[in-house]
């Protein structure tokens, strides 16, 4: 399998502001560094931060948050720029008139898997939603990366008898296995 040549990052920028006041995004720059290198810079207008601002972590259980409003980000750079942080600067405007400034550096770390996993289920089944970063999971903290597999039949159907019983559904009663070996102590201390 030859490795990908982009890479890409998906994130919430959340806004606060620590003296109750309205504040308003003018613009934002996105600096991305390999060690001391400025490798690539994403510059975004008001318009375009207008276009990805809402307030959809105040609203959501479990991952309720006081916010102003917050920004999704979702965007490719080649990996071979070989990033390992990103400046992100950003400018607003409060009721005062005046700027604020603020700046986050965000260390851009890279996962190696480092344990050989299977899927937790055998026999057929179906992921309804799952890791894409365009739907419900991605938004809730608590739903990162969940997948909603759905058991199968025989014919890739999903229930059986006119699915009114639980025991209709293919998933019901079927076994979860663990993904991987792993002993007690794997887990950390006991409490």
């Amino acid at each position: 399998m030859d490795p990908a040549t982009t890479e890409s990052f998906v994130f919430n920028l959340l806004v606060k502001e620590q003296h109750n006041r309205p504040v308003d995004p003018l613009s934002a720059r996105l600096e991305f560094y390999s060690a001391e290198d400025r490798v690539h810079v994403l510059e975004l207008s008001k318009k375009a931060l207008d276009a990805i601002r809402s307030v959809s972590i105040a609203t959501r259980e479990p991952d309720k948050e006081d916010e102003v409003f917050d920004f999704r980000h979702y965007f490719s750079l080649p990996v071979s720029l070989n990033m390992d942080r990103l400046v992100y600067g950003l400018v607003l405007t409060h009721s005062g008139g005046g700027e604020l400034h603020p700046s986050l550096e965000i260390p851009l770390l890279r996962y190696e898997q480092k344990t050989k996993l299977i899927f937790p289920i055998k026999g057929k089944f179906l992921i309804g939603l799952g890791h894409d970063f365009n739907e419900q999971h991605s938004d809730g903290r608590s739903q990162h990366f969940a997948y909603d597999i759905l058991g199968a039949g025989p014919h890739w159907e999903i229930t059986r008898n006119g699915g009114t019983m639980n025991t209709d559904i293919y998933g019901w009663g079927r076994e979860v296995i663990a993904p991987a070996d792993a002993t007690s102590s794997d887990a950390g201390p006991r409490k």
